[in-house]
């Protein structure tokens, strides 16, 4: 009912208002975001593909005047798109339906568009979006909602995944590895286990979860890193930091077709229960538990769970203070 798609791209001649201007032979001012929207054409194809800031003024506005809408913003391949990650989302993104989402998601050849900047959906709970085929280096937060998929994400760099209070939420066939602090604070001598914690992906509060057919490698920990935890070295493992961690609250998850390794700690942590199934966890410091939830109240919280088709193997015995489990399988 409400469908528009808008191309951005990286390249120098993508179209700025100035360009839109000298080919109406109007004036820049007349170039607003509403004529813009009004006159389609304009960042409607690949070869029409506005400049980033013109393209994501252009997107914001474009959520904001049509609340439920299934519009679609296209990143071109081979560009990174620096400081616009705080455009991507803006409070109460609500796509048509299930089938009919707003599709944030990439066109052209090449590796994944960049995303440098934290894009965070937040405030306002949105619902019905897909987010795919874009390379992250700052983390993703989404903090309520309903029915979102990422599929076919790179995670990197510092920032983690955060999803919080979501309900409906899946992640699909992405890569999320090398999530670690790249330096500690200059004030500090040591890398500290609680502040310093971090994780490949984290959840919480969310009901029915799927996490299918991902890769986790390596995330909460740098190879340089000293037993003795010294900032001089890399940031050291630690009981604190996972490739996943599920909170007690998460319920319906499932769990599946996974490659979980080299994690700091736990390969995952699945800690509401759920259905695990068809995963491998390599060389991780602790491969899974799923606790069952947790007390709250007095009351017991969580699921049972169904562990089954899984490969648990080649533990890993990375020592560092606080490192909790060494060389460990799977904790009930």
């Amino acid at each position: 009912e409400n469908h528009q798609a808008l191309h951005i791209s990286g390249r120098d001649n993508a179209l700025n208002r100035a360009d839109i201007a000298a080919l109406e032979g109007v004036d820049k001012s007349v170039i607003t975001n509403e004529w813009i929207i009004n006159h389609p054409e304009y960042g409607g194809s690949p070869e029409m593909a506005l400049s980033k800031w013109t393209g994501t003024d252009v997107w914001i506005e474009m959520q904001h005047g049509k609340e439920v809408n299934s519009n679609w913003l296209l990143m071109e391949r081979g560009y990174e798109y620096s400081d616009v990650g705080g455009r991507l989302f803006i409070r109460n993104m609500q796509g048509e339906d299930e089938l009919h989402p707003i599709h944030i998601t990439a066109f052209g050849e090449g590796t994944q568009p960049v995303i440098d900047e934290l894009p965070r959906m937040y405030q306002d709970p949105s619902s019905n979006v897909v987010v795919s085929d874009i390379h992250f280096t700052a983390g993703v937060q989404i903090l309520e909602g309903s029915n979102i998929l990422l599929e076919d994400i790179t995670l990197t760099g510092e920032g983690l995944m955060n999803i919080q209070n979501v309900d409906g939420f899946t992640l699909r066939d992405s890569d999320i590895w090398d999530i670690r602090y790249e330096e500690a604070p200059e004030d500090r001598s040591t890398w500290w286990a609680h502040t310093d914690r971090t994780q490949g992906i984290f959840m919480s509060g969310g009901q029915d979860v799927l996490i299918e057919n991902n890769l986790f490698d390596h995330n909460g920990w740098a190879d340089d890193y000293r037993e003795d935890a010294s900032t001089e070295g890399g940031q050291a493992p630690s009981q604190y930091s996972q490739n996943v961690y599920l909170s007690y609250n998460n319920l319906g998850v499932t769990f599946r077709d996974n490659i979980s390794m080299q994690a700091s700690s736990f390969g995952a942590q699945i800690r509401g229960g759920g259905l695990i199934e068809d995963n491998a966890f390599l060389d991780n410091n602790a491969g899974v538990n799923f606790l069952g939830g947790d007390v709250v109240d007095g009351e017991k919280t969580g699921q049972f769970t169904l562990l089954t088709s899984n490969v648990i193997t080649s533990g890993a015995h990375k020592v560092a203070p606080n490192i909790g489990g060494l060389t460990y399988g799977i904790e009930n």
